[in-house]
């Protein structure tokens, strides 16, 4: 009441007072809030920060542990899996064998994280057996229970083929303590010897969680200098408050004035107006000069005036709204019972729908447009499991379907709401128990005076349709399966137009097409095989109902002819007829049988040659020492001396013949010798110069200076008589040049394509041709024993096979560059040697030392006989001939020490000459015994040796080595 006697008579008098005073109470009230407050709330941000910057950090640690966690499991989950693929590939090997196989130690102990890393311990003994220190491996790790107590409790849940984990204190060498955390996890896979091992990952966790420190500092550093920017800004605050205060305090004296009178003209004017409206004037109006809630009095007090001026003046419109009411009374009335009759029918409607809904199987239902059902069907509540009581209780149909389709259903009621026609979609609905089926869905507005209302709908359960097409997907995917991982070539053709509908990843192995190429078209327009062979196999086809090994030739995408056995059958599919066709192919089968008719052929070949060898050995035998006689008994110098000493080169070429002959039979050995090859080519230009014809051209430059190779002089010249000869072949029809260049090259290690190949010098032989070239999918093949592109019966397919052999077993290497249509270039590289000295033949009369010793000689060949006893008596020796073994027995056993040597061909009629050698030496043991053949497969000089036979020649022997023999032999 005091206060009240203090305040202004006047209304805008005390308005203004009221105004300054609310005004100035909240400045005053701040600014001493913001002085007396600053430092309390400094501190309270700052423990703020700090607060919310620990919480933080404890949960990104806590996150960071379990992410490495799930790292140290995944990695230890990983090397079980590697570990029981390696035991499932190695079931034999036990533990001793796996802790010596280095390839399983690389897998058992793999790094972990930066200083981490995994073991492996036998999880029923607790016996380390893999760890990345060697001198813990075999440890009992019982033995770590006291001084390791948290690890052992983690080591001994793992035990029995336990999971285990968890994390145990760890003391490093400079005391400090660390934690660390281990996953085990045992293998299902055992050893050969029943031990089941546990894989063991452990790691120091500061590894991950270090960063976080470190972003925990700087997180720190930057919430100080926060602080210190924020102090300052207070500070520039309470400066800047304090002066805006002032000047607040002045806008708001002035603000008020203009406020109280403003306001209270409003106040005086409706004063006014009320004195107006007491003295009967209801026609008077206050001008809304205000807005806002003033103003709006303004008008609710002019409104007022008006209805007042209405109700209390014009009796007479008052009795005329009467009548109209009564009017409108009756109109209601009539519009009533209509609607009354529209709802009767509209009652009727909806019972025949309803009998039909309850007479049908599919969920019929309503709903309204929150979701609710109003309405379902017998099958609905069957289908669903549901109760009409749980209808009833208001159930949402949104919440009868899965979640994940629950907002596409209500998105689909959105646009059936606009008009969009949604038509039938497919859901996965939700029975009551939980249980799940697939439906179809339909619906449609429910109207209600032209405004919707809901949904009317249809649900059809199609689990029975699904399923049927799970069941065909899955027989699809099994025939799929079936079908692409078939060992075997498989196509499905169109019957009709012969079109490929469909092969499998081995057709397009064994053909060379990839599907995209060949599905689509026939398979004559592919070129598999002709129109013939197709109706070919079209006609058995028709006549059979199916195909059965009908064998068949096609040629693949390379142009390789390939054989294969047909087998097909009908299918229909989709009504329409299909061909199912399966390729055996047989080509390798075929293949092989040539090989083995071509072995065959060739071991008669070497059968044959081994024959030849051994009789011509014997005429050379007698040739070699007829001359030496007839070169003993002429003068040096005279015509038919050097005539006699060409015969004797001659008989040595035919002897290297006899070589080549057999090492081409694979049955004689060849030695390897310091050798120039540039002599070689020279010789084998020379042999075929002769046979080519004058369309080809030869150019030659071959370097007499390169160095020395280790070979066999003959394989050399097999090598490059093969090469010229298959260079002249090409150019046989056309003509051409034939470049043959020898030099020496270095090759270093990027020039090098064989491993086998070491950096150095090598003796290059080039030998080019201008033919017809080597097509780009044979030429990987030229080197296959058995494969030859020229025609049937001019070619064997294995001189180039040979070649290859030779020149890889000299440690060399062949190349070839060709193109098609212009030529062919072989590259022989041979490694070079540092040699001064070659390995010489000489032919012709050498000294030779002689003896007087006793000598018994045996050959089946009379003229041999004959010959070689002139030469053993003109050495001196006192020789007794025989040409019979069993003459030659019974001679010795009647006078053994009549007989100083023996010597005896092999090959005999009734006692070769091994049997003849056991003979003798059980009568005499110690007698000196040469067995001299021109080929033999059951003798050599390691056998002979073996057998006490002290000398093994091979024919034809020359005078000087048969002579040095019988001193070596003789001792």
């Amino acid at each position: 009441m005091q206060f009240s006697r203090l305040l202004p008579k006047r209304f805008s008098t005390r308005l203004i007072a009221i105004t300054i005073i609310s005004g100035l109470i909240p400045i005053i009230i701040f600014g001493y809030l913001i002085n007396i407050f600053d430092n309390r709330f400094l501190t309270q941000i700052n423990y703020a920060v700090d607060q919310g910057q620990e919480e933080q950090w404890q949960r990104s640690e806590a996150v960071i542990r379990k992410m490495a966690e799930d790292f140290i499991r995944q990695k230890v989950l990983d090397v079980v899996l590697q570990l029981e693929l390696y035991l499932q590939a190695h079931p034999e090997m036990t533990v001793e064998d796996l802790q010596n196989n280095s390839k399983f130690r690389e897998i058992a102990v793999q790094p972990v994280g930066k200083k981490g890393y995994t073991a492996v311990q036998d999880v029923d003994t607790a016996i380390n057996r893999f760890h990345k220190n060697s001198k813990t491996e075999n440890l009992d790790l019982h033995s770590l229970s006291d001084k390791l107590p948290e690890f052992w409790t983690i080591m001994e849940e793992s035990l029995d083929g336990r999971y285990s984990h968890g994390y145990y204190k760890w003391k490093e060498p400079n005391g400090e303590i660390r934690d660390k955390f281990m996953y085990i996890a045992p293998l299902n896979k055992k050893t050969a010897d029943g031990v089941r091992f546990g894989v063991a990952a452990t790691i120091y966790i500061d590894e991950f969680t270090h960063p976080i420190l470190a972003a925990q500092d700087v997180s720190h550093s930057t919430s100080r200098y926060l602080m210190i920017a924020l102090k300052g800004l207070i500070q520039s605050f309470k400066t800047v408050g304090f002066l805006s205060m002032g000047l607040g305090i002045v806008f708001i004296m002035v603000l008020a004035t203009w406020t109280g009178i403003y306001f209270s003209r409003a106040i005086t004017n409706l004063q006014e107006a009320t004195k107006a409206v007491n003295q009967g004037n209801f026609d008077i109006r206050v001008k809304p000069d205000m807005s806002g809630d003033v103003g709006q009095l303004i008008k609710d007090f002019n409104q007022m005036l008006a209805q007042l001026s209405i109700t209390t003046v014009k009796k007479e419109q008052l009795k005329a709204s009467q009548e109209e009411l009564k009017t409108s009374n009756a109109q209601l009335h009539q519009e009533i019972m209509e609607r009354e009759q529209a709802e009767e029918a509209l009652r009727e409607s909806e019972e025949r729908f309803r009998e039909l809904a309850e007479l049908l199987p599919e969920t019929i239902f309503e709903i309204d447009l929150n979701g609710h059902l109003t309405f379902v069907n017998r099958s609905a509540l069957d289908h669903f499991k549901y109760t009409q009581q749980d209808v009833d209780q208001g159930l949402n149909g949104f919440d009868m379907f899965v979640p994940e389709d629950r907002q596409r259903a209500i998105e689909h009621a959105q646009k059936i709401l606009q008009g969009e026609r949604i038509g039938l979609v497919e859901y996965t609905a939700l029975r009551k128990d939980g249980s799940t089926f697939p439906v179809m869905l339909n619906a449609a507005i429910i109207t209600h005076e032209d405004k919707p209302i809901g949904f009317r709908g249809i649900a059809i359960d199609i689990s029975e349709r699904v399923q049927s097409e799970e069941t065909l997907r899955e027989s699809e995917s099994k025939f799929r399966s079936l079908f692409n991982l078939s060992p075997q070539a498989i196509a499905l053709t169109e019957l009709e137009t012969g079109k490929l509908a469909d092969v499998n990843n081995m057709f397009c192995d064994l053909t060379k097409y990839s599907q995209k190429e060949i599905i689509g078209k026939t398979t004559t327009q592919v070129g598999f095989y002709s129109n013939v062979d197709r109706a070919r196999f079209i006609k058995e086809l028709q006549t059979s109902g199916e195909v059965n090994g009908l064998e068949m030739d096609f040629k693949a995408k390379d142009g390789a002819i390939l054989n294969a056995l047909m087998f097909a059958r009908f299918i229909p599919i989709s009504g329409e007829s299909f061909i199912l066709t399966i390729f055996l192919d047989i080509t390798e089968q075929k293949q092989l049988q040539a090989q083995l008719q071509q072995v065959q052929k060739m071991e008669s070949i070497g059968t044959l040659a081994g024959g030849i060898a051994h009789d011509f050995n014997n005429i050379l035998f007698s040739v070699f020492g007829y001359t030496e006689l007839a070169l003993d008994d002429t003068e040096r110098g005279t015509p038919l001396h050097n005539k006699l000493q060409q015969v004797l080169i001659a008989a040595h070429r035919a002897k290297n013949l006899v070589k080549q002959i057999l090492t081409f039979s694979r049955q004689a050995d060849q030695k390897l010798k310091p050798l120039k090859v540039q002599l070689v080519v020279r010789e084998a230009l020379k042999l075929i110069r002769s046979s080519l014809p004058s369309t080809i051209e030869i150019n030659q430059n071959i370097s007499n200076t390169c160095s020395f190779v280790m070979a066999d002089a003959t394989q050399i010249h097999q090598v490059a008589m093969n090469l010229l000869t298959n260079a002249y072949h090409s150019m046989e029809d056309e003509g051409g040049k034939l470049d043959v260049s020898l030099k020496e090259v270095d090759l270093d290690v990027e020039d090098l394509k064989d491993p086998a190949m070491i950096p150095g010098l090598y003796v290059c032989l080039t030998v080019a041709d201008t033919g017809a070239g080597i097509d780009e999918y044979v030429i990987d093949r030229i080197f296959e024993p058995y494969f030859s592109t020229k025609e049937k019966d001019k070619g064997t397919g294995l001189g180039l096979a040979m070649v290859h052999g030779i020149v890889k077993s000299f440690g060399g290497n062949i190349r070839v560059y060709s193109e098609p249509g212009q030529g062919t270039a072989f590259h022989v590289y041979l490694p070079a040697i540092q040699t001064q000295d070659e390995t010489k033949e000489t032919w012709g009369i050498s000294p030779v030392e002689g003896g007087k010793e006793r000598i018994l000689l045996v050959d089946d060949e009379e003229q041999i006989v004959r010959m070689s006893q002139q030469v053993l008596e003109r050495l001196g020796y006192h020789v007794t001939a025989r040409t019979s073994s069993i003459e030659t027995l019974e001679a010795f056993r009647a006078a053994p020490d009549k007989f100083d040597i023996v010597i005896t061909d092999m090959t005999m009629p009734n006692m070769t000459g091994v049997h003849l050698a056991k003979k003798l030496i059980e009568i005499k043991s110690d007698i000196p015994i040469i067995i001299c053949t021109g080929f033999s497969e059951k003798i050599s000089a390691d056998k002979a040796k073996a057998m006490g036979i002290r000398g093994y020649v091979m024919k034809p022997v020359v005078r000087s080595e048969l002579a040095k023999k019988i001193r070596e032999v003789l001792g």
